[in-house]
């Protein structure tokens, strides 16, 4: 080496880094990312939520960083930018933790030193002493880059380090996240760490990540709408599927594939699903970006979400999220739960009273007429209002829970889609052991109520003759919940699925002509089934919803006993009659398909 080549080694050495934005400096020197899923170097317009995190992470304010995001947004790109932009720029010691030592040690090996190679301000830096074989990387000024196992308690500990890196931590054992924070108190203030991953179990494993993320601001990636540049949250409840795809033969899939769409919140605009489409929504020189939703509890503490419709085709996520629902209805939550926690990038909760949603009205009036109610054509089939043919019956249904001397009743309304409103809820008296049911049938004349759309309780006492009886004369059908997890039910065709309702049943009561219908229901499954359309905003209860019913609602909470999930009433609680005939208005609508799926039904004559 001559003497003017030492000089610019020397130099190089001691020259500042010539861009001080680090988006613009990865973008000059990472010209290939190992193992990436695109050709070529960094692009910060791919994916702008990335080039976001780098920058607030570098940010002098933030110390602790936490990225719940969904696969396929790019987090173990951010990390690797991360740690290549510190290193060059900022370089102290730093612990990369993943939940096993093999993978850390390749994620080191095989994503960072080929990364780290590219940047002259990492490669002139290295140790005369570093192996390139090894994952431990050694800088000439004694700088080390550790990789260790999350899930080793002794790998937590013994190391002292200005920055540490997490991936996956779904995968680690709850504390870890703690432990490995300790490893930077002898850096104090100027130390940093981030923690990149899907969320995992609200209570179980992964637990801690998502409890450090709610101690954030709990910044959300907001779009900005194409039509009328509202900034907005990408939400699963504007995504719209195409009308026509669910038939009652079931979901028409590539329909779903290719005609999904995803609504603005303020213009309701349907945004096409492309590629395109997206990258004009995320732009952040339009308004997008990373909005705080909260208060971080400690300074410094940053909380990054993502989700895939931002970066995934909205009809391949439709499809995939119909088809864990049809697996669930079979009795495995798996698909379920991936879907939650991998595209949407949610904590999965399915006990301990993770099961409980909001007791908030929608904004309408129980009169109100609504233009999306479903109609019962004269052949079975279910159209809208303006399709309804003549003969058609409005899919009004009425629920009626027994107790002694009075009977309480719901009536809903439903639509094609499933969603429902609330049109009356209350007590209605009876006599001598239910004997008079004549203010029940006023509510029936008033509103119109089909007779096949009224589902009374049968329960178990003294009045589940009678109830027979009076459901018997007047063609109604009565239910009864079980403490059976589900029902093997053989369709029509012959396939064995699994259903929270069994096949229906005929009783038959002396003195009375033609017999009533009993459907036996899982108390579980069906609750579980009615969690899911209330967290989904399917269901809703109009504002002028009575304190009482809103309270019953409410009335019970998900949780274990012996190790089985159940549902108990909350402590203090004694009446969840509104919940009861909610039940069973949704096991009508599931029976017809409107819920779930289903054979299709027959509308007989009114009897």
């Amino acid at each position: 080496m001559n003497a003017e080549e030492l000089f610019q080694e020397g130099l190089a050495v001691v020259r500042p880094s010539a861009l001080s934005d680090p988006v613009a400096y990865l973008k000059e020197n990472v010209k290939k990312i190992p193992a990436g899923v695109f050709d070529g170097g960094y692009n910060p317009k791919r994916w702008p939520w990335i080039a976001e995190a780098v920058r607030i992470f570098n940010a002098p304010t933030t110390s602790r960083m936490f990225m719940p995001w969904a696969i396929g947004c790019g987090k173990t790109l951010t990390l690797k930018l991360i740690a290549t932009y510190l290193m060059a720029n900022r370089r102290a010691s730093m612990a990369i933790y993943l939940d096993s030592q093999d993978k850390a040690k390749g994620f080191t090996l095989n994503e960072l030193r080929p990364l780290f190679e590219q940047v002259a301000d990492i490669r002139s830096q290295m140790s005369a002493d570093d192996n390139d074989k090894s994952g431990t990387l050694r800088f000439a000024d004694g700088c080390l880059i550790h990789n260790r196992s999350a899930s080793t308690e002794k790998h937590l500990q013994s190391l002292h380090v200005r920055y540490v890196l997490g991936s996956e931590i779904w995968q680690w054992p709850n504390g870890a996240i703690a432990m490995s924070m300790s490893r930077l108190k002898a850096a104090a203030f100027a130390s940093k760490a981030v923690y990149e991953s899907q969320p995992g179990d609200i209570e179980g494993q992964g637990a801690e990540f998502w409890k450090f993320y709610l101690m954030t601001d709990q910044r959300q990636w907001m779009m900005v709408c194409p039509s009328c540049n509202h900034r907005q949250p990408w939400l699963w409840d504007y995504i719209r599927f195409p009308e026509g795809a669910k038939g009652i033969d079931g979901w028409d899939l590539e329909a779903v594939q290719n005609g999904t769409t995803y609504e603005c919140s303020k213009c309701k605009v349907r945004l096409e699903d492309n590629d395109e489409v997206r990258t004009t929504c995320n732009e952040v020189e339009r308004g997008a970006g990373f909005v705080a939703t909260g208060h971080a509890e400690k300074a410094g503490y940053v909380g990054l979400h993502v989700n895939a419709l931002a970066s995934t085709s909205w009809g391949s996520l439709a499809v995939d999220t119909i088809k864990a629902k049809q697996v669930a209805e079979l009795g495995d939550l798996t698909p379920r739960k991936l879907f939650k926690t991998q595209y949407l990038a949610q904590p999965w909760s399915d006990d301990t009273g993770a099961m409980v949603v909001s007791t908030e009205s929608s904004d309408y009036a129980m009169a109100d007429p609504w233009e999306a109610v479903a109609y019962i054509g004269p052949r079975g089939q279910i159209v809208d209002k303006a399709d309804a043919p003549d003969g058609s019956v409005k899919f009004l249904t009425m629920a009626v829970d027994c107790q002694g001397d009075h009977l309480w009743v719901v009536l809903r309304q439903w639509a094609r889609t499933g969603h429902s409103r609330l049109v009356w809820f209350g007590k209605v008296m009876s006599t001598d052991g239910l004997t008079d049911w004549s203010g029940v049938d006023a509510l029936v004349a008033k509103h119109g109520v089909h007779p096949q759309l009224v589902m009374v309780d049968s329960g178990d006492g003294n009045s589940t003759q009678e109830v027979y009886k009076q459901c018997a004369s007047r063609g109604w059908q009565c239910a009864k919940g079980s403490g059976q997890e589900y029902f093997n039910i053989k369709t029509k065709a012959g396939d064995a699925v699994r259903r929270f309702y069994n096949t229906p049943t005929a009783i038959h009561v002396p003195g009375v002509r033609n017999p009533t219908t009993l459907v036996v229901w899982s108390n579980l499954s069906g609750k579980d089934l009615f969690w899911g359309t209330r967290a989904r905003k399917v269901f809703s209860f109009a504002r002028d919803a009575l304190p009482e019913y809103i309270a019953q609602l409410d009335s019970e909470i998900r949780t274990k006993e012996a190790g089985k999930p159940i549902w108990r009433l909350r402590q203090g609680v004694k009446h969840n009659h509104a919940l009861d005939c909610e039940l069973l208005g949704m096991l009508i609508a599931a029976r017809w398909g409107l819920i779930g799926r289903d054979e299709p039904q027959t509308l007989l004559a009114p009897q």
